[in-house]
């Protein structure tokens, strides 16, 4: 058979576009069960924190399910049993009565997209398929991989990233004595994961919105930990420091308390697409994130200043990526 014409290509993907948006919605929206209790409020339970979590202070599963409520779907039916196939896990934190609601359901992960962009004609077609909404978003999505990433090849060598936001962030503690309760709240799983995924969240949210924030979100736990989903775990992925499930469940309500919290300070803040984020600004941003963590985890911490390099760098990364400078 005669390879495909540049021509037949361009009408296969036209076509196939047509198809699927014209018999499947553009928007993957979560679908949360219904008939879930309400979640409980851990009296006195530390652990639990005012709002986001740290998994450094989290020992096992078991722990993890005394301060969350955590179940797995199949179906319209719910199951605490691992052993059966399910194709939805919703985890639920109560704060203050209010409920704090993660779902993560069965769909494209960020390794098939990536596969996509290097793949052939059918591999972009499989995306377009499974996920008419990461073709329709794919330049928002290009734009996001660009913050989150360190591209010294485009912004030069000293060139910043959500992590070093987060990283930052952790300096500026200054009751270390009592923010640190465990030797592994200055680990990687400690104070920097939850502000990285805190802060990049409800960055995501307030430049583009909620809905692209928790794709990106979901995409990354899928790649990072399919088990999540099933609730099916091997005990080396249990007893890994670095990288196992209650690392990924925490995540998973960090995220959601990013977005919310996007919201508010995009409402607040009045900001737009159109915005221009100068330093004062984007500093001024990361001090309402600062006065969120200061509230959950009982945290003194120095502001940010429009002079710090890594405000200037971040910022005119953002501008760029933008495209308003």
């Amino acid at each position: 058979m005669n390879p495909l014409a540049s021509h037949d290509i361009k009408f296969l993907i036209c076509f196939i576009s047509a198809i699927v948006l014209l018999f499947s919605t553009c928007n993957e929206q979560e679908t949360v069960p219904s008939g879930v209790d309400s979640c409980q409020v851990p009296n006195g339970n530390y652990l639990a924190g005012k709002a986001a979590l740290l998994a450094s202070r989290i020992k096992n599963l078991q722990e993890l399910k005394s301060i969350v409520q955590l179940d797995y779907y199949r179906g319209s039916v719910i199951s605490d049993s691992t052993d059966l196939e399910v194709d939805r896990v919703q985890i639920e934190q109560c704060v203050g009565g209010q409920k704090v609601i993660s779902v993560l359901e069965l769909g494209i992960s960020q390794k098939e997209i990536a596969a996509a962009e290097k793949g052939d004609v059918w591999d972009k077609a499989n995306v377009l398929i499974q996920s008419p909404y990461t073709v329709q978003q794919r330049s928002k999505l290009k734009s996001i991989n660009l913050l989150a990433r360190r591209r010294s090849d485009l912004f030069g060598p000293a060139d910043v990233a959500f992590y070093d936001l987060a990283e930052h962030t952790v300096i500026k503690i200054r009751n270390k004595k009592q923010a640190y309760l465990s030797p592994r709240d200055n680990g990687e799983k400690g104070y920097i994961n939850s502000f990285n995924h805190v802060t990049a969240q409800a960055l995501i949210t307030i430049i583009y919105d909620e809905e692209v924030a928790d794709f990106i979100a979901d995409v990354h736990e899928r790649y990072n930990m399919p088990g999540l989903i099933q609730g099916s775990f091997s005990e080396q992925q249990m007893n890994d420091p670095n990288n196992n499930p209650i690392d990924n469940y925490v995540d998973m309500l960090n995220n959601e308390w990013g977005q919310k919290l996007g919201e508010q300070i995009k409402a607040k803040y009045k900001i737009s697409r159109k915005t221009n984020w100068d330093p004062e600004f984007l500093a001024s941003y990361l001090n309402e994130i600062q006065h969120f963590y200061s509230w959950a985890f009982d945290l003194e911490m120095e502001p940010f200043r429009a002079e710090e390099e890594v405000i200037q760098l971040f910022c005119n990364k953002l501008n760029r990526v933008l495209k308003k400078k």
